[in-house]
């Protein structure tokens, strides 16, 4: 009996079908996964949270803007700080460890048109579920 000869290395490792799960993906051979502390979850959330709150009221103190003010503007631009901040925590304290790669944090290539579709399906989801909370609460 013959054997199939082993896959490409450029070839994609997706199931042939969409119906099969993804494979697991395991750590390179010869790197493994990181030894990170368990505090560096706590640590990594208290720094980047008072980063925001400092730097972001900072911002809008030289701006001029009231941080208690209900713009979008100011709201949008405080998330974004926010998502930097934490993002930063995270690689910062996983590069005290050892330097970061993507599969340290479980992120993976995935089928350019399949994960359009899971990501508009998603936002769908969450227009129609913030109109009828809107349409039900009535804010």
């Amino acid at each position: 009996m013959e054997q199939a000869p082993p896959p490409e290395p450029d070839r994609e490792p997706y199931p042939a079908t969409d119906l099969e799960p993804y494979p697991v993906v395991a750590e390179p051979a010869g790197e493994p996964q990181p030894n990170w502390k368990p505090w560096f979850a706590f640590a990594g959330f208290a720094g980047a949270l008072l980063c925001t709150l400092i730097a972001v009221g900072i911002i809008l103190a030289i701006a001029g803007v009231d941080e208690n003010t209900d713009s979008p503007a100011v709201t949008v631009f405080a998330t974004f700080m926010q998502g930097v901040f934490f993002v930063g925590a995270a690689l910062v304290l996983a590069r005290s460890i050892a330097p970061p790669r993507a599969w340290h944090f479980g992120l993976r290539r995935a089928p350019l048109w399949r994960t359009i579709g899971w990501a508009a399906l998603g936002m769908l989801s969450f227009y129609v579920l913030a109109a009828v909370y809107a349409t039900i609460v009535d804010p």
